[in-house]
């Protein structure tokens, strides 16, 4: 059976499980760390929340969870994994590659549930369907993304023969991505451009670059530093006026042109499954990474126009959401 195939039937029937079966609290409540870029609750934290309420597992009643929020500043990784490892909680959820390696290098027996690109190339897991040790979870983008990123902003900007990849070189989230577009470039007539920005002060001097350089596009990396500063990113797009495609909604909602991503309160809510599986006595190495099955295309109009951008009409009526 082929490894895809295989994810799909195994983590199928997993998830399959009847919501109501799922937990079977008893004694003590569960602890769960939950470990987080953003610098404050999300939307997305609130999907992990109410997807284990509705595996009955509550807050505050039969778990407990240990919630932390980094801000995007990899340098507290050390402190916090240290302080969760000392607490000893049932299992650890963690966003991001750097983050979640970081967890795993400093606990090995404490299950881990990740939500993260390139799980295998940076060291995760085994494989996805094996992923082996205390270590499983959800992939943010799966096989082919970031080609289907470019093409969809080669339809937006059909002129943009060169584009720009913005890209924090030092993060673990840009490895499979950037190998993944350089890869892409040449059967879409694209020449990927890496465009280096490692810290936010780095952000503005990027774009300036790329206008000085006649780039026609940019399409800026899936990266936790990013996340963390992605109204700066969406603001140096417009100061530049280059036609910018994103790794998530929220950079859209904040005025961005474009984005393909994944759906992350869906990975959210997949995670929380896992969890709870794990909660149950699964053990994660039986867990196959799960690749996404959701994404959305989001287009501000409003960011098109201030850009002279004519959407075409085939890209809106396949929209998502269109924001006007």
């Amino acid at each position: 059976m082929e490894r895809r195939a295989f994810i799909g039937t195994v983590a199928g029937a997993l998830l399959a499980v009847p919501l109501a079966a799922e937990a079977q609290p008893t004694g003590r409540p569960h602890k769960i760390a939950y470990l987080t870029n953003s610098a404050e609750r999300t939307p997305v934290d609130a999907a992990f929340r109410d997807a284990l309420r509705e595996l009955g597992y509550v807050d505050g009643e039969n778990v407990s969870i240990d919630a932390r929020y980094t801000g995007g500043r990899p340098e507290v990784f050390a402190r916090i994994v240290s302080e969760v490892a000392d607490q000893r909680p049932d299992v650890i959820f963690v966003w991001s590659a750097g983050f979640a390696r970081a967890v795993k290098n400093g606990t090995k027996d404490i299950p881990i549930v990740f939500a993260a690109n390139g799980p295998v190339e940076n060291g995760l897991v085994h494989s996805m369907a094996w992923p082996g040790g205390n270590v499983t979870g959800a992939t943010l983008f799966g096989h082919g993304f970031v080609a289907k990123q470019l093409s969809l902003l080669r339809e937006l900007v059909p002129a943009a023969a060169r584009v720009a990849l913005l890209a924090n070189t030092a993060s673990l989230m840009t490895r499979a991505y950037t190998a993944e577009a350089i890869k892409a470039g040449p059967s879409l007539k694209i020449t990927v451009e890496l465009m280096k920005a490692n810290s936010p002060e780095e952000i503005e001097g990027a774009f300036l670059e790329v206008r000085k350089r006649q780039i026609q596009a940019v399409l800026v990396t899936a990266d936790t530093m990013y996340w963390s500063i992605r109204e700066r990113i969406v603001q140096a797009a417009a100061q530049s006026r280059v036609p910018a495609m994103y790794w998530a909604r929220e950079y859209v909602e904040a005025g961005g042109l474009i984005s393909y991503a994944a759906n992350l309160a869906e990975i959210a809510r997949v995670g929380a499954r896992y969890v709870a599986h794990i909660l149950k006595g699964v053990r994660p190495a039986d867990l196959p990474v799960q690749d996404p099955t959701k994404f959305d295309l989001l287009i501000n109009l409003k960011t098109a126009k201030a850009l002279g951008l004519a959407i075409p009409p085939s890209l809106l009526q396949r929209a998502d959401q269109v924001i006007e």
